[in-house]
């Protein structure tokens, strides 16, 4: 599971020792313990420097002796010849090493994002089943139910003053359904909604919600009250992907016509680093596998794609080869509160150098 914690912690490294970050494959149904192991012997060997074996011995031995097997996915990060932080996902994530003065914390960002919280929904006539979900698990449950509710199928006046009868019944539990789902909402602090129902429902429900609430949902499907919490996980998270997916396009398309008009964007990779150390940058826009060597001012940390001799932020001279400016800019965003979104399959982005940032003025 990945936290804002785990994140910020991650990001607050400052040590003199290189950090060793990797990231495992560790989904037993796809392949076994031994192939996740040469995976990682392998992902070691691509690195430019090699690491200390202290901290490979760490890694090993925790796969050896302490890693349960449960999870899909696994993040390591070691230095000063010890493990310092294990992070399990419930997601499988492709082999990866990295060798830095900083964590390799973009995969994470990248999780934190498309396995985020969110809650959930279930609704019929007579009840109401909620759902608070975080990193791609089911949390919590919570069932509350009306007054039993069927369609009266006699005809007459009768029957028609009866339907009426049992509508506005209907109508009472709708607003106590939204009460609900009001205060679950506002409990767990999950910005995002998705509702689950039959149509019938679910229609007359939209004209019914607060307009924060409204707010929240994100997407609705048919549901029976009745769905299993595999289902619902299954189904929610397709959704919220794609939701996710057509924001992250919208974002896109915005910031790079801002920048070529010269409004409140920029995009590329030299331009992003310098508004982020300018302090303008609200929020980066990165591709997915981005990456790229450059420079860094030991000083004041501004980085830059080409060599510079004179800082010109602080003016010192003390001039560093970074490997990867792009995981070095995610750090020094996240410690500076900007937003990072990673952006996969963009070829909007990647045209225009795989970065962009939305500038704050």
């Amino acid at each position: 599971m990945v936290s804002d914690k785990d994140i910020r912690e991650l990001v607050s490294y400052e040590g003199s020792d290189l950090l060793l970050s990797v990231y495992l494959d560790t989904d037993l149904s796809a392949k076994p313990r031994d192939a996740v192991k040469l995976d990682l012997r392998q992902s070691l060997k691509e690195l430019a420097v090699s690491p200390d074996e202290h901290a490979v011995d760490a890694i090993t031995q925790y796969l050896d002796y302490e890693y349960t097997w449960q999870s899909r996915g696994l993040a390591l990060f070691a230095v000063e010849g010890r493990l310092w932080k294990v992070i399990t996902l419930p997601v499988a994530v492709p082999a990866h090493s990295s060798l830095a003065k900083y964590p390799y914390v973009r995969p994470l960002v990248d999780f934190r994002d498309r396995y985020g919280d969110y809650n959930v929904a279930i609704i019929d006539r007579e009840s109401v089943r909620l759902f608070s979900v975080s990193g791609g698990k089911i949390n919590s449950e919570t069932e509350a139910y009306g007054e039993g509710l069927k369609r009266h199928k006699q005809g007459g006046w009768a029957a028609a003053r009866y339907q009426r009868h049992e509508d506005n019944i209907v109508l009472h539990n709708l607003k106590q359904t939204i009460e609900l789902i009001d205060a679950f909402s506002a409990d767990s602090g999950y910005a995002h909604l998705i509702l689950g129902g039959n149509n019938e429902i679910l229609n007359q429900m939209q004209g019914m919600l607060p307009a924060a609430l409204r707010n929240k949902v994100v997407a609705e499907f048919p549901a029976d009250i009745r769905i299993s919490q595999q289902e619902i996980l299954a189904i929610t998270q397709e959704l919220l992907a794609l939701s996710d997916r057509e924001r992250e396009e919208h974002l896109v398309n915005d910031t790079i016509t801002a920048a070529s008009k010269g409004g409140a964007g920029v995009r590329g990779l030299a331009d992003s680093l310098y508004t982020l150390r300018e302090g303008r940058a609200r929020q980066l826009l990165i591709s997915t596998y981005l990456e790229s060597a450059g420079y860094e001012c030991a000083h004041c940390r501004y980085l830059a794609v080409e060599s510079f001799t004179t800082c010109p932020f602080c003016g010192e001279k003390d001039v560093q080869a970074v490997p990867d400016v792009v995981n070095e800019a995610v750090v020094n965003a996240l410690k500076a509160e900007v937003a990072v979104n990673v952006i996969r399959d963009n070829r909007i982005l990647d045209d225009s150098g795989g970065i962009a940032a939305v500038l704050r003025y």
